[in-house]
């Protein structure tokens, strides 16, 4: 067919029809608003549209029970209230009242320009919301809200969102899934919800803004994704909470927090850390491990400032002193194309006094600690370093540079740090 418009609560067809499927169309034009005709659907299925046209609904929409929408190449807009719920405390003069709740949505392999504001609105225990191999330019701000009841499912699969605004989306839910999917960028609480166990995994995100991931749940799962950026406070409202009260008290229940295995390019100061003071407070299985980092000082460095980790800067010492433990096997390493994999700590070879040294690589570090020592010592100058630096040189570098030229010379090592000739004259003097 070519070109079709249907209402499909006011078109021909028996008072029991069950189900209605549309297919293979160039041009479908479908709208949703509710009418006195007395339909009660459960299942509506659109499948192989070239173009697909949603009709801004005039009135409350009125929708079967699941619907199913598959294999179509462009959806321009979806607009406001296109998939909404009745709210039968305040139901629309002039509409016939259904026995169905709207309560399954299926979209998949579709090409979607604009989810705008309230596009999607199901709070009243919805069953199961499910996009697959979805492509969305943008989805605006406010335009998914969903309530799932306690045996219903929230996936996002295998899609491509360029775009999510500010509280995009939404989701109160015993399960939320997104995994190999490809975000260009999430906003300030783009994804929000609360939730018993929210899985994030094997994602690609080029920008994760601040607080862009807004969760409240008993088990957080983010695993082997790849961030090309995050940004300051990026996973801060990482919260421990609960879907719904246990009768327990909250001291005694416990909770999970496991981010592993990803790989993070740039990463900008205090973006690590989720609401630590809060799982400081409960019992929590935490896990920072096996997360690979791009290797530069002036990508990494604040992790070994205190003052650079957020106001909460003494509270979050320990979750910070996890991911440079190196029994978490959390690595870093040079651009693609080179290999050379360090521990996170390794970094602490690239700083003193609180700046990059330009003359050490991490090369340098791959090739033995005691080569880059030895480099260390006779390349550092004085340009690099306070020569009263004892008490401020981070990590383990302060070690490294109070070496004594010979061990045994207890008053050799006073010296040391001076690295220019009359340095070098007064070691002479003090070793005789």
């Amino acid at each position: 067919m070519n070109d079709v418009s249907i209402y499909i609560n006011d078109f021909a067809s028996p008072i029991n029809t069950e189900s209605l499927k549309i297919e293979n169309c160039n041009i479908l034009t479908i709208s949703t608003s509710c009418t006195a005709a007395r339909k009660s659907m459960h299942t509506l299925h659109i499948v192989n549209i070239k173009k697909l046209i949603f009709v801004k609904v005039t009135q409350d929409p009125m929708l079967p029970a699941t619907v199913l929408v598959e294999n179509v190449s462009y959806i321009d807009s979806i607009p406001e209230k296109t998939f909404q719920q009745i709210n039968k405390a305040t139901y629309p003069r002039g509409c016939f009242q259904q026995t169905n709740d709207f309560q399954n949505i299926s979209f998949k392999n579709v090409t979607i320009n604009t989810v705008e504001p309230s596009a999607f609105i199901a709070t009243n225990n919805f069953k199961n919301f499910s996009f697959s191999n979805v492509k969305i330019n943008h989805i605006r701000a406010d335009a998914i809200k969903l309530k799932l009841d306690l045996s219903g499912t929230c996936e996002v699969r295998n899609s491509t969102i360029k775009l999510m605004e500010y509280l995009a989306m939404v989701t109160t839910a015993k399960t939320i899934i997104f995994t190999g999917n490809y975000f260009a960028e999430i906003l300030p609480n783009g994804i929000g919800g609360t939730f018993e166990n929210f899985y994030f995994i094997k994602n690609v995100v080029e920008t994760l803004q601040a607080h862009a991931l807004s969760l409240l749940g008993t088990n957080i799962f983010i695993l082997d994704n790849k961030f090309s950026h995050l940004r300051g406070n990026a996973l801060e409202k990482l919260s421990p909470g609960l879907l719904q009260y246990s009768g327990h008290s909250f001291g005694k229940l416990k909770f999970i927090y496991d981010f592993s295995k990803n790989e993070l390019n740039f990463v900008d100061a205090a973006a690590l850390h989720p609401d630590y003071v809060s799982y400081e407070n409960v019992q929590t299985d935490m896990m920072f491990s096996r997360n690979k980092f791009l290797c530069t000082c002036e990508n990494l460095a604040w992790m070994f400032s205190p003052l650079s980790h957020g106001p909460d800067g003494v509270q979050l010492e320990d979750f910070y002193k996890m991911i440079l433990d190196e029994s978490y096997a959390n690595t870093c390493s040079t651009p693609a194309g080179k290999s050379c994999k360090v521990p996170l700590k390794s970094v602490t070879h690239l700083i003193k006094c609180g700046k990059c040294l330009k003359n050490v690589t991490l090369e340098s570090i791959c090739d033995g600690i005691d080569g880059f020592e030895e480099k260390n010592q006779s390349e550092t100058t004085t340009d690099s370093f306070d020569v009263s630096s004892e008490a401020i040189l981070p990590g383990e570098m302060q070690t490294h540079q109070n070496k004594s030229l010979d061990s045994s010379a207890g008053v050799g090592k006073r010296f040391i740090t001076y690295v220019n000739v009359f340095g070098l004259i007064a070691i002479w003097y003090a070793l005789q």
